[in-house]
């Protein structure tokens, strides 16, 4: 995406116009201030450890998760903190 600055003359770049829209807008500040945390039902030391491979490969199974799930958009989620994006051609 390219977008000019009319008020100053300078060309954005794709970069430059994500940076400006996250100065104008701190979504991940108001996200931390508004966000709170909740313990549903069960056990809640099973959160405060990853689970042993083979509790998690019984989960992911139960739960119907395949492996280009995890990696595609599991794995983008945690690592990157943003969502995936992708399309179906």
């Amino acid at each position: 995406m390219l977008a000019l600055d009319l008020s100053t003359g300078t060309l954005l770049e794709n970069r430059d116009i994500d940076e400006l829209l996250k100065e104008r807008h701190p979504y991940k500040a108001w996200l931390n201030k508004a966000s709170a945390t909740c313990t549903g039902p069960g056990d809640p030391s099973l959160a405060a450890e990853p689970f042993d491979r083979e509790t998690l490969a019984v989960y992911q199974k139960m739960f119907n998760l395949t492996a280009e799930e995890r990696e595609e958009v599991i794995r983008v989620l945690a690592r990157d903190e943003s969502e995936a994006v992708g399309s179906m051609v």
